[in-house]
C-alpha cells in the first residue's frame, strides 16, 4: 500500500505538469485542438494543403508566438524541435484522415480530455509568461513611479491567454488558398 500511495500524485502536481511525459501528452492535446479547429473551419478540404498546414499552426500556436516575442524570447514553436515534429505528424494524420480522426474525437468524453490537457498546457503556459514579464521588468523597468511592474506582466498574460484573438489565422493566408 505505501508503494501505490508513492505512485499517486497530487493534485498540485498533476495541475503543473510534474509528472512523467506531463509536456509531450499536454503538446499532442495542444496540437490535436489546433487541428480539430482548422477541419471544423474547412470541413470540406477545399483548402491548400500549405494553407491548411500554416493555419493549424497558428490555431495551435498564435499565443506562442506573441506572448514571448512580448517579453523578448524566441517564439514557443521554435525552442524545441519536438513541437514541430509533432505538429506536423499529428497535422499530417489529421489531414490524410480527416473523417476518421473527427470520428475517434467525437468519441464521449474524448474530445473534453483533449481540451483539458490543452487547456492544462495553455494556463501553465499563461503563468510561466507573465512570471518571465515580471522578472523581466523589474530588471530593465523604471523604478521612479512605482516599485514594482504590474500592469506589464498582466498585458503580457493576457495576450499570451488570449492571443489568438489579435492574431487571427486569416490574416496574410488568403494567398495560400488557391495553392
Amino acid at each position: 500500500e505505501i508503494k501505490s500511495a508513492k505512485m499517486l500524485i497530487s493534485i498540485e502536481d498533476f495541475l503543473l505538469r510534474k509528472w512523467p511525459y506531463a509536456p509531450e501528452i499536454c503538446l499532442v492535446a495542444l496540437i490535436c485542438t489546433g487541428c480539430i479547429k482548422t477541419r471544423k473551419q474547412d470541413p470540406n478540404k477545399e483548402w491548400h494543403p500549405l494553407h491548411d498546414f500554416c493555419h493549424t499552426f497558428l490555431n495551435t500556436f498564435a499565443t506562442g508566438i506573441l506572448g514571448p516575442i512580448m517579453v523578448g524570447e524566441i517564439p514557443l514553436p521554435l525552442t524545441n524541435d519536438v513541437i514541430i515534429t509533432l505538429l506536423l505528424a499529428i497535422w499530417f494524420i489529421f489531414y490524410r484522415l480527416d473523417r476518421l480522426m473527427l470520428r475517434i474525437t467525437s468519441f464521449p468524453g474524448f474530445l473534453q480530455v483533449l481540451v483539458f490537457f490543452s487547456t492544462l498546457s495553455r494556463a501553465n503556459n499563461v503563468c510561466a509568461f507573465t512570471d518571465k514579464a515580471f522578472k523581466r521588468l523589474m530588471i530593465h523597468g523604471d523604478r521612479n513611479f512605482y516599485p514594482i511592474p504590474l500592469i506589464g506582466p498582466i498585458i503580457v498574460g493576457i495576450v499570451r491567454g488570449a492571443g489568438g484573438l489579435f492574431f487571427p489565422p486569416e490574416k496574410g493566408l488568403g494567398g495560400l488558398k488557391s495553392g
